[in-house]
């Protein structure tokens, strides 16, 4: 799902994909951190994604305190454990 998420329009791959499974989890979460220069600033932003066969979804996360900072220092791993968290919450059943 992630494939496509940085794109000739000024969004590109500040740091690679790569697969988290938090503990617990039966689910592997695929995060990444993309990054768009646009008059001279640098923004980045970290994303997961999920994609289990009945459900995905790709979640990005804006925050100022990380939107300015450099892709190395972002906390993928919890991200990808947030993400679970949303996946958990949209999951219940139809009734």
């Amino acid at each position: 799902m992630l494939k496509d998420a940085a794109d000739p329009d000024g969004m590109s791959v500040a740091r690679a994909p790569k697969d988290f499974r938090p503990s617990g989890s039966d689910v592997t979460v695929t995060c990444q951190v993309v990054a768009r220069e646009d008059l001279n600033m640098r923004v980045i932003m970290p994303m997961c994604a999920w994609n289990d066969g009945n459900t995905g979804a790709l979640i990005g996360e804006i925050d100022p305190a990380v939107s300015s900072g450099d892709a190395r220092d972002v906390d993928l791993a919890g991200l990808a454990e947030r993400t679970l968290r949303i996946r958990s919450e949209l999951r219940q059943p139809i009734s």
